[in-house]
């Protein structure tokens, strides 16, 4: 059997996918969401990985980025997938960056 990790829902073995060679792959281009004109837009602002939790600044420059195609009233800062298989205090520091990173966006804003 082989040995496998979980980064977000995709289990892999960790010699055939590297998440930071796979993930940028599978990213939407940000220019997407002018075509939303109408919508809310979910922007994952924290990844699932679970190797390192984003600062508030890594979190603000995604927001930023959003805001180039999405109004702020429209725009909601999220995770890019569910926290289950993330330990306890991994996932409460994403959580805790995600809140700090959009407070630091709305400042600069």
């Amino acid at each position: 059997m082989l040995q496998t990790t979980t980064t977000g829902s995709l289990p892999k073995p960790e010699w055939l996918a590297e998440p930071e060679k796979l993930w940028p792959a599978w990213r939407v281009p940000a220019s997407l969401m002018g075509l939303l004109k109408d919508k809310a837009v979910m922007v994952g602002a924290v990844t699932v990985t679970p190797d390192r939790v984003e600062t508030p600044e890594e979190v603000a420059a995604t927001i930023a980025s959003a805001l180039t195609y999405v109004d702020a009233e429209r725009l909601l800062p999220c995770t890019n997938c569910g926290m289950a298989p993330l330990p306890y205090d991994i996932a409460l520091g994403k959580l805790r960056s995600l809140a700090a990173g959009a407070a630091l966006a709305r400042k600069k804003r």
